[in-house]
C-alpha cells in the first residue's frame, strides 16, 4: 500500500485561492505594493514567499502601470488580462509564459495574487496590518470620511452605519503610524515604507523610555 506524500502546510491552507501558499502579512511585505481593480478600483496584495528586489520592484511596477487588473485574475495567466497601453498581453500568452528567459513570466513564479477576490469582497486584513498602505474604508475602499476605532479595521461613515459586527485588526494603530498616513503622501508611504516606519518605531520606543523615566523621577523626588 503506497502511503500518500506529506502535503506542505502553505498547499494545505491555500484552497481555492490559485496561489501556491497562504496570503499572509509578512508575504505582503515582501512584495510591498498592491495592484488596483479597473471596476471597483479597490486595492488588492500583491505576495511572495521571500522579499523581492529593488530591481524585481521596478519591474514589477513597470508591469502594473501596463495592464488592467480585474478582481479574481490571476497573474498565472497573463492572457487573462487587457493593457491599458495597447499592449497585447494575449499573443503568444503561452510561449511567454513558458520561456525562462522572459524576466515577467519569471518574476510572477514569486508574485502572486488571491483570486478568491471579486467587486464585492472587502479589502483582505493584510493590508491594513502591514501598515504599509494608505489607509482607507475596508469595506469599500474609498480614503474620505474614515472613522477609526481601535482595534478596528477603518470604516468610512456611509460602511460604518451600515456594517453589523466590526471587523478587528488584532493590533491597534499606535498614534504616530496615524499621523504619518495622513501627513505622508501615497507615493512616500510606497516608495519608502520600511525605512519610514522603522523611523517611526524608534521616535515611539523613544518617547515610552522618556515617559517612563519622568515617571520614575516623579516618584523618587
Amino acid at each position: 500500500m503506497v502511503k500518500p506524500r506529506n502535503k506542505s502546510k502553505d498547499v494545505e491552507k491555500k484552497g481555492g485561492n490559485g496561489m501556491d501558499f497562504s496570503p499572509t502579512v509578512q508575504y505582503g511585505k515582501n512584495v510591498r505594493t498592491i495592484v488596483k481593480c479597473v471596476e471597483c478600483n479597490k486595492p488588492r496584495v500583491l505576495y511572495a514567499r521571500h522579499k523581492i528586489s529593488e530591481e524585481e520592484f521596478r519591474l514589477l511596477q513597470s508591469f502594473l502601470e501596463s495592464i488592467e487588473y480585474t478582481c479574481g485574475v490571476t497573474f498565472k495567466g497573463l492572457s487573462e488580462l487587457s493593457s491599458s497601453k495597447n499592449m497585447d498581453v494575449n499573443e503568444d500568452s503561452e510561449k511567454e509564459n513558458n520561456n525562462k528567459d522572459d524576466p515577467i513570466a519569471e518574476l510572477f513564479k514569486i508574485v502572486q495574487i488571491n483570486k478568491k477576490h471579486t467587486c464585492t469582497s472587502v479589502i483582505e486584513k493584510p493590508y491594513f496590518v502591514a501598515r504599509i498602505f494608505p489607509q482607507i474604508c475596508n469595506v469599500c475602499g474609498i480614503s474620505e470620511d474614515l472613522i477609526q476605532v481601535e482595534n478596528e479595521l477603518p470604516y468610512c461613515k456611509k460602511c460604518h452605519v451600515l456594517a453589523g459586527e466590526k471587523r478587528k485588526i488584532g493590533k491597534s494603530i499606535s498614534n504616530i503610524e496615524k499621523v504619518f498616513f495622513e501627513l505622508s503622501s501615497e507615493k512616500e508611504r510606497t516608495r519608502f515604507p520600511f525605512c519610514i516606519m522603522n523611523l517611526v518605531n524608534y521616535v515611539h520606543a523613544c518617547m515610552r523610555v522618556s515617559y517612563w523615566y519622568l515617571y520614575v523621577n516623579s516618584i523618587m523626588y
